[in-house]
Formats: C-alpha cells, structure tokens, sequence
C-alpha cells in the first residue's frame, strides 16, 4: 500500500537517483567499482522507474522495454521481502509487452536467486537469465 512509481527525472534527481544505486551497490558487497557516470549515462538512453513508497525511493528498474532487456533491479535493503521486487518486475513486464516484447532478460548477478523466483531461468551460454512474458491465447480464452 503507498507503493507508486515515476519515471525518473533527469538532470533534477540524478544525485539522488546515483546515490542510492551506490549505496544498495556497497551494501551487496559487489566487486569491481561503482561507475556513477555509467549509470546516468545509461539513465539517460534507458527507461528507469523509480520506486516510492511515501515519498521515499524504495527501489529502481532501468531497461530497454522494446528488446525485453533489464539492466538494473534494486530494492532498498531494509524494504526487501516486502513484495517491492515482484512489482518492479511487474512494471518492466507491462513496459516490454507494451513495446512488443514477449520476453524479459537480464544477465547473471549475485542477484540470480531473485530473478529465479520470479521464473527467470539461464539461457544462451548461461551469462543471460530469461522470462517468457507474452500472453497465452489458450489461457485468456478459457
């Protein structure tokens, strides 16, 4: 309840919107350096949807609706187990199927146990995690 989402506003939230991608990116304990100018570089060329609840950023999705692809999912640490991921990904499955894509992908991450609890599994040469999202005729008309 109060969950609501906007798109990302850019120049006037990319201080907000970078800090809280590096801090969730410390907390997770990722290699390799957090690239501020690489995520608003990519913020600009992506749809990103920000995550609100009451007022305050509770998690990100940034993606390529037309080609089914997420770049980035996020929940802030103390909303996670909260059902914020699911409506994140509800969110990108609605923009993609919007934009004539029947597939959501993201690649493999420390992050591969929660996509697989929302039926991404590994496909390719196992670097890809992907979701079937199209509708099912059979199902819709039954």
């Amino acid at each position: 309840v109060g969950l609501y989402f906007l798109p990302l506003q850019l120049p006037e939230q990319a201080d907000a919107f970078a800090d809280f991608v590096g801090t969730i990116w410390q907390e997770s304990g990722r290699v390799g350096a957090f690239d501020r100018k690489r995520l608003l570089t990519d913020a600009e060329e992506r749809t990103t949807l920000m995550g609100f609840l009451r007022g305050e950023f509770v998690g990100v999705v940034q993606m390529l609706p037309e080609e089914g692809w997420l770049s980035l999912v996020c929940v802030k640490e103390n909303a996670r187990q909260k059902g914020f991921g699911a409506q994140l990904i509800g969110q990108a499955v609605l923009a993609s199927r919007r934009a004539g894509s029947g597939v959501l992908r993201t690649a493999r991450s420390s992050g591969e146990k929660f996509f697989a609890d929302y039926g991404f599994v590994p496909v390719e040469d196992g670097t890809v995690l992907e979701k079937h999202i199209a509708f099912d005729p059979e199902f819709l008309s039954e």
